[in-house]
Formats: C-alpha cells, structure tokens, sequence
C-alpha cells in the first residue's frame, strides 16, 4: 500500500489541508507545532478510526483531535495506491468514530459496504491496530536519559511480544484453553441435530404437496376464460338482441301482407303466376271462340237457309248427300251454340281473374306503381313478392341464427357458471396452499434456527477438537514457540542493527527477561550502558524486525518515522539512510523538524520527496 494523497478536511489544527507523497522516501520538514505528529496521527484514524479510547494522562484522539473553530467538519481522505489499484479512504468522524467509506478510484464508484472491511484487512495486510502502533507508526520517544532509553526500549521489546505472540505463558495458555473448553461444551445443543432432521423431513413432505400440479394456481388463468366468457355472452346477447329486432321487423312486413313465411310467399307468387297465365289464355281464347261462334252460324245457317229454299238447286244437285250436309249443318249450328256458352264462361273467368289480379296488385304495389292487367305491371308484382320470399328467407335465416345464438348462450353461461365453481375451487386450494407456505415458512424458520445451532455444534466441536489439539501442541511446543518468535526478531535486529552502526555492533539479543544486550568487538554490552543514539537504533531495528515478523517482508505497509533520528549524528544518520533506502522497499515517511535528513539523502545521493509543511499556514 502507498499513500499518494493525504486530504484534511478537519482535524486538530488543520482545515482543508493537502499533501501529496510519492513512493519511496518521503521527508516532511517543518517547524516544532506545525502540525507534523497531527499528520501522524491524521493517518492512523483513517486507517483505524478515531480512538475514543483514553490513552494514559491523555484526552481521547477523538476529542483531542476534534477541530474547535468548525467542529462540525472533522475528517479527511487517503488517496492509496496498492497492487496497481488506487482507491480513496473517506472518513466523516462527526458521523462516527469508525464512519468509513472507500472510492474505487480506477471504476469511479464507492466498494460495497459489505466489502470495506475486507478491502482494509487486504491494504493493511491485516495488521492490527496494536501492532500496526508498535512497528509501522514509529512516534517520539521521550526519553532524556540513556536509563530512560533503556526502559524505553524495554517496555518496546514487552509491547513487541505482545504483538506478535501473544500468551506465551503456558501455563496462563493451558488455563485459559482449558476454560474456553468448558465455555464451548456449554454451548452445545445436544438435540439440534435431530430436531433439524425431523423438521427436514416435515418440509420435504410440505414441498412435495405443493408441487402437486393440482394445487397449482390457475386463478388467473380461470378469470381470463371467465372474462372472455363473460364478454363473449355479452356479444351474443346484444348480437340475439339485434336478431330479434330483424325478425320483429321481417315478421312485421310480412305480416302486413297477409303473409306467414316463405311458403305463403311462394304460394303467393304461384297464385300470382297462376291467375295471369290463366288470364292470359283466357283473353287469347275468348276472340278465338267469338270467331269461331261466328263461323258456326254463319255455315250453319247458311245451310238451314239452303235446306228450306234449296237455293239455286244446291241440294237437289247434292243428291244423296244432301242429307249429310243438312246434318253438318245441324252441327255447326249446335257447335255454335255450345261455342257461345264457352265463351261466355271464358269470359267469366277473365272477369274474376281480372278482380283478383287487381285486388292482388292494390294490396301489394305502391300507389304510384303500375296497377293495370299487364305484362309491366305483373312483372312488378312478380317483383314485390320476390321481395316478400326474399324477406321470408331472412326471417328464416335469422330464427336459425337466433336459435344458434340461443344455443350458444345458453352453452356460455354454462361455461361461465363452470369457471365460477372452478374459482371457488381454486380459491380453496389457494387458501390450503397459503397456510402450507405459512407452515413451510415456520418450518423453515425453525430449520435454520435448528441448522445454525447444528453448524454452531458442528463449529463448536470442531473448536473444542482444536481446543484440545492446542493445548496438546501448546504443552510440547510453548518452548520452541518462545525460542522461534525470539530468534526471528533477534536475528532480524542484529542484521539491521549491524546495518545501522556501520558494523560497530554484530548482534542484538532481546532476552525472554527483557534484558537488550548488544554484541560488540569488547564482548556483550547492556543497551542501559549506551548511548542515546545507540539505543535508539536498537529501538529502530527491533521495531523493523517486527514489522518484518508481523507484516511480513513485502513492506507493504508505509513506514512513519516522527523525529525518530533526533539523536542521531551525521554518520549514523547517514548509515541509517543508506540501510532504510536498501532494506525497506515499501513507503517511508519521515517527519522532521531539521533539515539533516534531507541534506544527509541528498550528499548519500538517495532518490527521496521532500515535502515542507509551516505553522500557520496550513491552518
């Protein structure tokens, strides 16, 4: 992790402040008060919070820090850098001590809530505050004296096996896992795991009747076909309404004719039809039968007239056959006569006919119509009555459309009838369904209540078989455990410490007294018999050894040095340059009110940022 930018928006002294670091070595230089441990401490709280804690005689960061002339704007942000992502850590202390939000910088959003503490773990690779305060966070050491240093350096070293393993009593071990055993046997529910597989068995069961396809809810299904049954009823009953309407109407016209039906319709036209062909032979045979009559008189009494006279000796001359003549006459004569009462019943015929052709066309053709005995006027009855037998075919269409529409109805009111006691039906079953889910969610409830306590019991044992696999490691390894923490940070110190003083001292031993001891070229030397300068490297190196133990060797973390080389003359601030620039690859900041660490990296030609912070301006 890098910091790149550091914003303070309030806190302490500071309002609306800006710094911005590079990589590698970052020197800050400014004046005593101007601010610098502020920053030191600005950048703890964003990573951990404001402490609201009280640290020995002192007032709690979140209220020693808290801005007095605009206490409503108390926070900042960090812009990091870390495995090529860039994020930016917002934090608003007057919302919470721990209020903390994180902008993914690269994808211009904030990270998930449920994600930011995982993300911090991951950036601070997982360092804890404690130990992140005695290894990366170097503050000022108070210490006048060489026995105060000493002490200093002491209580460091305490503080230090704390961090990294902590309970190394095992004795206090052993007690405190034989106790934790007894706290996790308590926990145990013994019938969890049965009742959890009663109420599986109970939910399955549940389950597998609500699967059944007829407790499917087909409510809404059933109300579209109801719907549309409803809607197709009503369609049919205004298309029945009109039906009627249409055989009111043709029943109407009809009947104002006299006429019932198509039949009376068809006999109509024949009627019709009948009465003028009849009319029409009769008026063609009566001039046929008036000629013929006349005929018949004329020879027949022409002939009589011969008989009686015997004209000009016409039957005399006839001879035998006279006799036969006289009788044709006869004949004529009597064919005359029955001529004439043919005649005259034709002509009684056309006289009727002739009524009831005219009392057809008066009833049936319009005023203005032709009404006269002709061929025009009985092609317009024609007509008319074609119109009735017409209309008759309408009226029987419509009584068989209105029949189907009455059998149509009547089948969807059926139908809708049915899809109501389908929906009463489903109804019921969705009822019966609701208290199931009501039920299924109780058991569901119950069986993760049940399978947390399983998985808790689960957990449980397998703490308590860990429990025991501790205790029974701790009792044959809390020696060796000691022995690996204390060599690691030993060797790791001596490496620097030897870095540091130009080789002057070989090694530095931390004993499990707490007794620092350093090996010089006259033998071992305790840390209460050197320098000031001396025993402050040996702080520096077994601070850095447990950054190296606890963090690991990546130095991921940024390294804060707050006038921690105050004591230091220029050759062994110069070694210590040399040794940080080649042995800490990670982010380094020194805070400094001289100007000895930077003109010391400038002669040692050491790539570093030099930043200059001044009192009143930054506030």
């Amino acid at each position: 992790m890098r910091i790149k930018k550091i914003h303070i928006t309030g806190f302490g002294r500071f309002r609306d402040f800006t710094l911005e670091l590079s990589d590698g070595i970052n020197v800050i230089t400014g004046p005593n008060e101007a601010g610098k441990s502020t920053i030191h401490l600005f950048i703890r709280s964003m990573l951990y919070g404001a402490d609201k804690k009280r640290r020995g005689a002192q007032r709690p960061v979140y209220e020693r820090m808290r801005p007095w002339h605009t206490p409503d704007i108390y926070g900042g942000s960090l812009e990091i850098s870390d495995d090529g992502r860039n994020y930016r850590i917002d934090r608003d202390f007057n919302v919470s001590a721990d209020d903390i939000r994180i902008y993914d910088i690269d994808n211009s959003c904030f990270v998930a809530e449920s994600e930011t503490e995982g993300l911090m773990k991951r950036l601070l690779n997982d360092l804890s505050e404690t130990a992140y305060v005695n290894t990366v966070s170097s503050g000022q050491l108070h210490a006048a004296t060489g026995k105060d240093m000493a002490a200093e350096i002491k209580r460091y070293a305490a503080n230090v096996t704390g961090t990294v393993n902590s309970g190394l009593d095992a004795d206090a071990a052993l007690m405190f896992l034989s106790d934790r055993k007894k706290e996790l046997e308590a926990k145990l529910d013994t019938n969890a795991q049965t009742e959890y597989n009663r109420v599986l068995v109970k939910i399955k069961k549940t389950e597998e009747s609500l699967r059944d396809p007829k407790r499917n809810n087909r409510i809404s299904e059933i109300s579209k076909l109801n719907e549309a049954a409803g809607r197709s009823a009503g369609e049919t009953a205004i298309s029945l309404g009109d039906n009627e309407l249409r055989i009111k109407e043709l029943n109407s016209i009809l009947s104002a004719k006299g006429l019932n039906g198509e039949r009376d319709a068809k006999e109509l036209r024949e009627k019709a039809d009948d009465l003028y062909s009849e009319y029409t032979d009769v008026k063609k045979a009566i001039p046929v039968y008036t000629m013929t009559v006349f005929i018949c008189l004329l020879l027949g009494v022409f002939a009589a007239g011969c008989r009686m006279r015997d004209i000009k000796g016409i039957y005399t001359a006839l001879g035998e056959y006279a006799y036969f003549f006289f009788i044709v006459a006869i004949a004529l004569l009597t064919g005359a006569v029955l001529t004439i009462f043919k005649t005259v019943q034709l002509m009684r015929v056309k006289k009727n006919d002739t009524a009831k052709l005219l009392e057809l066309f008066s009833r049936h053709l319009d005023p203005d119509q032709e009404t006269s005995l002709s061929d025009q006027g009985m092609e317009l009855l024609r007509k008319k009555i074609d119109e009735y037998i017409a209309n008759a075919a309408r009226l029987r269409e419509a009584e068989s459309c209105r029949d189907e529409l009455v059998q149509r109805l009547q089948g969807l009111n059926t139908e809708q009838r049915q899809h109501l006691n389908e929906l009463d039906e489903q109804k019921r079953i969705r009822d019966a369904v609701n208290d199931d889910l009501l039920v299924l969610s109780s058991l569901r409830s119950e069986a993760a209540v049940l399978k947390r306590k399983a998985e808790t019991n689960r957990r449980v044992r397998d703490e308590i078989d860990s429990v025991d696999l501790a205790a029974d490691t701790l009792r044959e390894l809390s020696g060796s455990i000691r022995e690996a923490v204390g060599t690691y940070i030993n060797k790791e110190a001596s490496r620097m410490i030897s870095g540091f003083s130009g080789g002057r001292y070989n090694s530095v031993n931390a004993g499990v007294n707490l007794n620092v001891e350093l090996n010089c070229r006259d033998g071992m030397i305790s840390v209460n018999d050197v320098s000031q300068g001396t025993a402050d490297q040996v702080y520096m190196a077994l601070r850095l050894a447990a950054i190296r133990f606890i963090a690991g060797e990546a130095d991921r973390i940024p390294l804060i040095l707050d006038d921690s080389f105050a004591l230091y003359d220029d050759e062994r601030l110069m070694d210590s340059m040399k040794f940080l620039a080649h042995n800490y690859k990670g982010q380094v900041l020194i805070f400094t009110c001289q100007k000895r660490e930077e003109e010391i990296l400038k002669l040692a030609e050491i790539v570093h940022a030099s930043v200059s912070i001044g009192g009143n301006d930054n506030e």
